[in-house]
This record gives structure tokens, C-alpha cells and sequence, in this order.
């Protein structure tokens, strides 16, 4: 844009032109340069703005994801209990259907995804591997999911902690 209208301004000045002249269009090119740099540093200064915005919302979801944390361990808890195994069904479908809430709507408000599940290969962008377990699996394939991680708008928030097969099968 600027070259542009140096272009369009600097066939008015001609060498005949006084020193007057001439310097004002110096000063001219100078505040058109350091106008550039404004608008430059301003898009640079919203981007940054923008990423600092996201940073935060991607914190806020956190105890989002700690809560269905909580949730899942209270649910596969119930299976030790003692509860009449109907109520116990029931309150396990129940936990379930209140996960399946929550996602729904960091999904549908925020961009939010499940990153993981058993069967599929690890990947190590987007896994955190703490521990290695005999299986007739392939190795590297997930086996266990000890933390679901998420995505939002396809970028890594929180890596998911996962348990995977050595290759080795159980004797």
C-alpha cells in the first residue's frame, strides 16, 4: 500500500523543486513508514491478544475436565459396592448420561473433543504413556485410558494418559 502511494506522490516532486519541497516529502515518506509500523504492530498486538484470550478459556475448561474425571472414577467405583445391582446400573447410566452432557456442550460451546480411546495406536503428540502392559495387542496400541485428554478447534489442550500394550501376551 505504501509503495503505492510513493509512487503516486513522488512524480509531483522533480529535481527544479526547491529543498523545501523536497523535505516535506521526506517527512511525507516517513510518516506513511512509521503509519505502516502502527498498523503492523496493532495486528501483531491483537494476535497476541487473541492467543491470550484463548490460553485462558482453554484454563477456565479445566475443571470441566477434572469434574468428568471425578465422574468416571465415581462410576466405575460402583462395580466393588455392594448396591443391588439395578441400582447400581442405574446409577452408573445415570453418571453417564451427566458425562455425556457436559461433553456435548464443551463440544457444541467451545470446540472440545476426547482425544483417545482403547484400540486405537498411540501417538505421542497427543498421549502421555505411563506404563506398558503384557497383551496379546499389537505393541504401542492403547490399551487402558487412565485420563481422557481433549482437543479444541483440532489443537492438543490436554494430553490424554494412557496405558499401552508391550506386545508381549500374558503367560
Amino acid at each position: 500500500m505504501m509503495e503505492d502511494v510513493l509512487k503516486r506522490i513522488g512524480g509531483f516532486f522533480t529535481t527544479s523543486d526547491s529543498v523545501d519541497s523536497v523535505s516535506l516529502y521526506e517527512k511525507y515518506v516517513k510518516v506513511l513508514e512509521a503509519y505502516d509500523n502502527l498498523n503492523k504492530r496493532i495486528k501483531r498486538m491483537a494476535g497476541e491478544k487473541e492467543r491470550e484470550a484463548y490460553g485462558a478459556e482453554n484454563k477456565a475448561l479445566e475443571p470441566s475436565f477434572i469434574a468428568i474425571d471425578n465422574l468416571e472414577r465415581m462410576s466405575e467405583s460402583l462395580d466393588g459396592t455392594k448396591m443391588y445391582k439395578k441400582s447400581r446400573n442405574q446409577v452408573t447410566k445415570s453418571i453417564g448420561v451427566q458425562i455425556d452432557t457436559i461433553l456435548d456442550y464443551l463440544k457444541n460451546n467451545y470446540g472440545v473433543e476426547r482425544v483417545s480411546s482403547v484400540g486405537e495406536q498411540s501417538d505421542p503428540t497427543r498421549h502421555n504413556i505411563l506404563s506398558e502392559l503384557n497383551s496379546d495387542k499389537p505393541k504401542g496400541q492403547i490399551v487402558a485410558v487412565l485420563q481422557h485428554g481433549y482437543t479444541r478447534d483440532r489443537k492438543l489442550i490436554r494430553e490424554a494418559k494412557v496405558a499401552v500394550s508391550s506386545g508381549v501376551p500374558n503367560i
